[in-house]
């Protein structure tokens, strides 16, 4: 009994987690302080039914592993009824017997905190997709103010982002599809990179052409459609970047903190110098557009154009500080400590901090 809870406790420290009963009944309900996580039952049968009993009792299921003397070929009797006895077979027969040790399922154990880890993940990057609008639209709703040859390009790369997304946790599960979904985001970063140039350059052109026709009816200022699908297009490119960004250290599972701050700093440098990019080119548009202004006072035209322009540059978040703190807190939100609830009828809680 003491060799097996001391076995227990050597995992808990070395895996760095606990297992402690409810001592009060909690109000799961209350979204303000519990989010339920999206886990199928399945995953956690073992671990309500068998672990955790064991854990309170001390007695876990009967588990063996093999040990093999050294210098051996690692081949093992096999038997007629199908399993394998403990001989070692050479060329000439038996060559010595393998050992069997008693293990306390650490398999078992590692195999559901590597699901629940996987589904904590995917709780994390929902919360940062609902803070990202552009990127968390439909494509229907996307298509609507995409334009030029980029969209069939940008759609494709937002329909991935948005699959490895939703699909974190049952991907993470599964090595290889995890590797290659790392290439995908990792060219889809670069895709973003080459759209935001592009938009960029064309909102540049756009506004410098609308601000060399010097008319003084403001109708340079009336067509403002085509700005605002230019700055959709630009912000959903920009989102694009921020979120591949984000999953690449998820789906590699390397939480390094020098590897993340670089990832944080470097990020923030780059979105925040592309917005103050758009900012001056809505600043010039603000103030060709004041000026008309001060020559037709009464023009609503105007008026209603400049507005909008103000609209716009209020959204538009200033300086780093903004995209410094959402990547700290969607990439350092794995580090922190994680309290979750296991109920007896296998559902999972996640304790908001």
């Amino acid at each position: 009994m003491e060799n097996v809870q001391q076995y227990l406790s050597e995992i808990e420290e070395a895996c760095d987690f606990s297992i402690q009963p409810l001592p009060t009944q909690l109000d799961f309900n209350d979204r303000t302080r519990f989010a339920k996580l999206d886990i199928d039952k399945s995953h956690l049968s073992m671990f309500t039914q068998q672990i955790l009993p064991a854990a309170a009792t001390g007695m876990l299921a009967n588990a063996y592993s093999v040990k093999f003397p050294e210098g051996m070929p690692h081949t093992l009797m096999k038997l007629k009824d199908g399993g394998v006895g403990s001989a070692i077979m050479g060329e000439k027969g038996i060559i010595g017997q393998a050992s069997f040790h008693r293990m306390i399922a650490p398999a078992a154990i590692m195999g559901v905190f590597t699901v629940m880890s996987a589904v904590t993940g995917q709780y994390f990057l929902a919360e940062i997709n609902s803070k990202l609008d552009k990127i968390s639209q439909n494509v229907s709703d996307i298509l609507a103010f995409l334009y030029g040859d980029k969209k069939a390009e940008l759609v494709s790369e937002i329909s991935f982002i948005q699959y490895a997304q939703r699909c974190y946790d049952s991907i993470a599960a599964h090595e290889s599809q995890r590797i290659a979904t790392i290439s995908g985001i990792q060219d889809a970063k670069k895709v973003a990179m080459k759209d935001i140039e592009f938009y960029l350059n064309d909102l540049e052109a756009t506004v410098k052409k609308n601000l060399e026709k010097n008319d003084r009816r403001g109708k340079s200022l009336a067509e403002m459609k085509e700005i605002n699908q230019i700055m959709d297009s630009l912000e959903l490119s920009l989102q694009l970047y921020i979120i591949s960004c984000i999953l690449e250290p998820y789906y590699a599972q390397n939480f390094d903190k020098a590897y993340l701050d670089y990832l944080i700093e470097n990020t923030a440098e780059y979105v925040s110098k592309y917005r103050e990019k758009i900012r001056t080119c809505l600043g010039m548009m603000h103030g060709h557009g004041y000026a008309l202004l001060a020559d037709k006072p009464q023009r609503f035209d105007l008026k209603s154009r400049l507005s909008e322009v103000e609209r716009m540059l209020e959204k538009l978040p200033i300086g780093e500080a903004a995209v410094r703190q959402q990547m700290h807190d969607a990439l350092y939100a794995p580090l922190q400590s994680t309290e979750l609830y296991i109920t007896e009828n296998g559902e999972a809680y996640y304790a908001i901090p």
